[in-house]
């Protein structure tokens, strides 16, 4: 009788993104391989190290330091690496976060709320958090021709009760123009500035919309007002991971080029669930839109709700978001659909209806041709399953 694999998973177990990584882990491992699992629960800041003496088959790690990086290299098993960290020599297997789309999403997020400012928190020091930054601050100023404030809180992340530190990101915030989206890296620092801008009498969202860079229910519905997260498609980072481990133990070849998997959506709280559109009627159309999208709606029925003529509400929706009032309502109903897709068991047909399309089988075909892929494949790819 053949024995199990033995597989060793290095990653938090504290944090959102790294339960639901572990859950794709499980879910490949239910459907395709019987693996004993080495896993010891860890926060973020915990030295990911195996027991002296371990002898298994392969490791699925988020490698942080080349330290650690050469301790796994010198197992001589399969790895692959779920970090977005990138090492110099570290060339395991990798698959993680594609940070070009989750910057994109978050930019998209703010402009279809009319947000004209954007500025961005993280511990800047680290290379990676930079890179997401970085694709942040592309994606707006492609959205809107703006540069983005930006803040290091890489000291904060040491000690964060410094009161001097606090005060610092505390008069950023103050200073940044209003009607500004605010994207930071982490649940943690996006919890901080939600509570300075209380502190200094900022409206959230009104003024400033935070928007934190992972998403977890417990934590963001805690906050007041609740904070919206990025939802990070880790689940499925972990089931791609597990695959890819599988092949590699098995003795398949592998290509060695990073898997980059987007994000998920945005799940919409309190902390951006504003219009700062200063336009009254663009406003009025735009909520009317977002009211609305999940029923039968014409654009002629929003441009007699604002009211104005057809032809003013187009132009002026083209001059201030760069796209007409249906593609606004098409990109509303598909956040939507994946939402469904991604939290519900609901079929197609029932989530085609709930979101406004006239039937499942055109809201296949448009959701084909945005998302390249069908609704069924992208729930299953979705979920890892």
């Amino acid at each position: 009788m053949s024995r199990h694999h033995r597989v060793a998973i290095l990653v938090e177990t504290s944090s959102g993104w790294g339960r639901r990584l572990i859950r794709g882990i499980t879910n490949f491992v239910d459907k395709h391989e019987a693996w004993d699992i080495d896993i010891t629960p860890r926060d973020v800041f915990a030295e990911h190290q195996l027991p002296s003496g371990w002898d298994g088959d392969g490791v699925i790690a988020r490698i942080r330091t080349p330290e650690m990086a050469k301790r796994l290299r010198r197992l001589r098993v399969p790895v692959v690496n779920v970090s977005g960290i990138e090492l110099k020599n570290c060339d395991f297997p990798r698959v993680t976060t594609n940070f070009n789309a989750t910057a994109q999403l978050a930019a998209d997020h703010f402009v279809e709320r009319g947000y004209n400012h954007f500025a961005y928190a993280g511990p800047l020091q680290q290379a990676y958090v930079a890179r997401h930054a970085g694709a942040f601050r592309a994606a707006a100023a492609a959205k809107r021709d703006q540069t983005v404030e930006l803040f290091d809180t890489s000291l904060l992340q040491a000690d964060r009760r410094e009161p001097a530190l606090e005060s610092a990101i505390g008069d950023w915030v103050a200073g940044l123009r209003r009607s500004c989206g605010l994207f930071s890296w982490s649940i943690a620092d996006a919890m901080l500035l939600l509570r300075l801008c209380t502190d200094r009498d900022i409206a959230v969202p009104d003024e400033i919309a935070i928007l934190a860079g992972d998403d977890d229910p417990l934590l963001c519905n805690l906050c007041r007002p609740t904070l919206s997260g990025l939802v990070v498609a880790s689940e499925q980072i972990g089931y791609q991971a597990a695959q890819r481990l599988h092949n590699l133990i098995s003795g398949g070849p592998d290509a060695g080029q990073p898997q980059l998997i987007d994000p998920v959506e945005v799940d919409t709280r309190n902390s951006t669930n504003a219009l700062a559109i200063k336009d009254e009627d663009l406003r009025r159309a735009m909520r009317y839109l977002r009211e609305n999208a999940h029923r039968d709606l014409s654009i002629d029925e929003v441009a007699d709700f604002v009211p104005m003529s057809r032809r003013s509400l187009e132009r002026r929706f083209r001059a201030h978001f760069g796209d007409s009032p249906l593609a606004q309502l098409q990109r509303l109903r598909l956040a939507h659909v994946r939402q469904l897709l991604a939290m519900t068991d609901l079929p197609v047909s029932q989530v085609a209806r709930k979101c406004g399309f006239a039937s499942p089988v055109y809201m296949t075909a448009v959701f084909r041709q945005e998302v390249g892929t069908t609704p069924l494949r992208y729930r299953a790819k979705l979920r890892a399953r």
